[in-house]
Order: C-alpha cells, then sequence, then structure tokens
C-alpha cells in the first residue's frame, strides 16, 4: 500500500501505510533477518516519498542499507534504491556518480520490468543536458523511450516519462510539431516528480504562448501552479512563475513569493538551488520591467552576480542561463557591446549542439539583442577575438526569431 500511494503521490495514505507496517515488524513475529529486510524496504520507501515530494535530504541515508547488501533483497527494492541514489547524485550535482550508479543497476532494473531502467536513463540523461552534453541526453532518452515502449506500449506510463523529457529536447531543438506532440502525451499523465512535470506545464505553454494561443498558454501555467500549490513543489512553482515572467502572463490565482536582493538565501540543497536560481531570475525579468536606472543597474549587479557563482561549478546549463539573463541586463543598461558579446558566447555554445530555442528564449528583452548579434554577423564587420558564429546559424536565428 506505502509503494502504490506513493506512486500517486497520495502522501497521506502513504504514510498511514508505512507507519502500520513499522507497528506491526515491532511486534516481533518476524525472524531477524525477515524483519531487517522488511525494514530496510520502508527505509526506500520513505525515500522515494521525498523524491516525490522534491526533497534530496536524507534520501541517500534512507538507502544506503538497501544498496550495501543487493543480493539479499528483492530487486525491485534495489531498482527503486538505485533510482533514487541516481536522483540523489543528480540533485548534488554530482553527475559522474549519477552515472556509475545507473550502470551498476542495470541488473536489478532488468528484472523488475523496466521501469527503474527507463527512470534511470531519463535522470542520467538529465544529468547530460545539465553538462550540455545533449546528444549523450537525447540517446539516453531515446533509449528510455524504446525499452518503455517494447516492454508497455506507446501510452504507458514509462513512455510517457521518457516522452517528457524528449518534448523538452526537440522543443530546443525548433521542432516545435514534435516537441508538443510528446508533451501532450506526457500532459495525459498527469502529476510524477517534479522533473517530468517541467515539459508538460511549462514548455508546453510556451508552446501555445510562441502559436499565438496565449489563453491555452496561461491555462496551462495556470495547471501548473495548482499542482505545484497542492503538492507543495516550489521547484515547479518557481518554473511556472518565471514562465509566466517571461511570457508577461498575469498570476491572478497563485502570486509568486516577493524576492529581494538584500534577503538572498543559501539553498539547502540542489533542488533548492535550482528554485532560487528561478525565483531570483523571475525577480531580475521584474527590474528589467520597472525599467528605472536604480532597478536597471540592480539587475545588472544581481545576474553579474548569478554568473560569477556558477562558473566553475560543473553546471553548465545552469551558466549558460545566466549568461543569457546577463546580456540582456547589460543591454538594458546601454552597455551593447557587451551584450552583444555575451549573447554571441552563449550562442556559439547552442550552435553545435542544436539548441536554438535556447537562444531565442531569453524573456521579452531579448528579440533586439538577438537582431543585433545577427546583423553584426551577417552584415559585418565581425570581431575575429569573437567566438565563432557560423553565418547559418544566425540566418536561422534570425527567421525563427520572425525578423
Amino acid at each position: 500500500m506505502a509503494w502504490g500511494n506513493n506512486e500517486l503521490l497520495r502522501r497521506g495514505p502513504a504514510r498511514a501505510a508505512l507507519d502500520r507496517a513499522h507497528v506491526l515488524l515491532r511486534r516481533g513475529e518476524l525472524s531477524a533477518s525477515e524483519r531487517a529486510d522488511l525494514e530496510t524496504e520502508a527505509h526506500v520507501i520513505e525515500a522515494a516519498a521525498r523524491c516525490y515530494q522534491d526533497q534530496v535530504f536524507g534520501i541517500e541515508g534512507l538507502i544506503a542499507e538497501c544498496l550495501a547488501r543487493p543480493d539479499s533483497l528483492r530487486p525491485w527494492v534495489v531498482s527503486a534504491a538505485a533510482d533514487l541514489a541516481v536522483y540523489a547524485a543528480v540533485y548534488r550535482f554530482a553527475f559522474d556518480d549519477a552515472r556509475r550508479t545507473q550502470d551498476w543497476a542495470v541488473p536489478y532494473h532488468e528484472r523488475t520490468g523496466h521501469y527503474g531502467l527507463v527512470w534511470g536513463y531519463c535522470m542520467t540523461g538529465l544529468a547530460d543536458i545539465e553538462e550540455l552534453d545533449i546528444a549523450g541526453a537525447e540517446d539516453k532518452v531515446r533509449t528510455a523511450l524504446r525499452i518503455a515502449v517494447e516492454s508497455g506500449g506507446a501510452h504507458s506510463f514509462t513512455a510517457r516519462l521518457a516522452s517528457a523529457l524528449l518534448g523538452e529536447l526537440r522543443y530546443e531543438q525548433g521542432a516545435l510539431e514534435d516537441a508538443q506532440g510528446l508533451l501532450e502525451e506526457t500532459y495525459a499523465l498527469g502529476s510524477e516528480s517534479v522533473d517530468f512535470m517541467v515539459g508538460p506545464y511549462v514548455i508546453g505553454a510556451r508552446i501555445f504562448a510562441l502559436r499565438g494561443d496565449l489563453d491555452a498558454a496561461a491555462e496551462r501555467l495556470d495547471e501548473g501552479n495548482k499542482i505545484a500549490a497542492d503538492l507543495s513543489l516550489p521547484r515547479l512553482r518557481a518554473r511556472v512563475d518565471n514562465e509566466r515572467a517571461r511570457l508577461r502572463l498575469p498570476n491572478q490565482h497563485w502570486p509568486a513569493p516577493v524576492v529581494d536582493y538584500d534577503d538572498r538565501r543559501e539553498p539547502a540543497d540542489g533542488v533548492d538551488a535550482i528554485t532560487i536560481h528561478f525565483d531570483e531570475s523571475t525577480a531580475i525579468m521584474g527590474l528589467l520591467r520597472d525599467g528605472s536606472e536604480e532597478s536597471i543597474d540592480l539587475a545588472l549587479v544581481w545576474a553579474t552576480d548569478w554568473v560569477d557563482a556558477l562558473r566553475g561549478t560543473g553546471r553548465y546549463r545552469a551558466l549558460l542561463q545566466a549568461n543569457r539573463l546577463l546580456a540582456v541586463c547589460l543591454d538594458a543598461a546601454g552597455r551593447a557591446e557587451e551584450a552583444e558579446f555575451v549573447l554571441a558566447v552563449v550562442a556559439a555554445q547552442c550552435q553545435p549542439r542544436g539548441m536554438i530555442r535556447f537562444v531565442l528564449d531569453g524573456g521579452p528583452h531579448a528579440p533586439e539583442l538577438i537582431e543585433r548579434l545577427c546583423r553584426r554577423r551577417l552584415d559585418g564587420p565581425w570581431d575575429e577575438s569573437w567566438p565563432e558564429l557560423p553565418r547559418a546559424f544566425a540566418t536561422e536565428l534570425r527567421a525563427a526569431s520572425g525578423r
């Protein structure tokens, strides 16, 4: 009952079932080894509950006993524990640890019906995305989707998980039709862990907006906000709020928290670090929208702080996001040449990875800056000390931006 209710995100019934299991275990009617095995399994279930609540703290301690003696426990329990270890490693930004755990766990995953294998490939795909290994991420996610379809069908739960991440990747490559089809398939899944909700709710809304249907975009973001509120998921709420600010859509029912530069806080873990990053990015966009000299100056300082904080951490995608925001802050501050250079750095990293939409999705202040960068590259002169930006990519950017 605890396993099942966890998967359905029914926290109360899952907690009640787990508490009842602990009561029964304390009665002493089992052998010591049986009791130890079930207590270990109960700890894995507790760790899974934390994952579904988008928490990292304590997971690795809860699963340590299971991973220390995997061959004495049911393969399903070991498979679940390994997936949780991958999740925890991804969100302490130990990406190599995540991949090593996934490789180690494959034999256990293969004995449990492939759910764990699909989850593990998806999570290590997220690690690749954070390190900007887009080809590696796509290979893992497509492998996950193939396994899911072969084992359960195109509309299975696991296939929809993989579709969520593949939809995000295809969106960034500019394949909007393909991306929307994959994300709508995932939307039918409903709630899962946050990593599989961002695609249908945030990127799905973005696609609606690109096609001019702002009502559908706002409705999708409202749904994301409601799920975030109902399930207490700050990271999903931060992503949805950030997208609202990017699209300049009103938020009538779920007001975003006020984030002040002087009251910044240290993150509790990797998930919290991502939440803070998006909340502060939203606040910076608000300062740019205000437009006063004081607000723009603060936005520039704040964006620069993020670039400095992320440099050297190995979180290359987060750094790329920070630099994209810094470029528009520099432009707003009247430092046009510097802004174009920073955007050129971003574009030069995106071009070989096929990430055209990443360049274009810098928010309402980005289009004019993108146009100037493309004009500089296509009409010249191009400073040879700047990053190499192929003319074909600049042409593609200009066309995709509608200019």
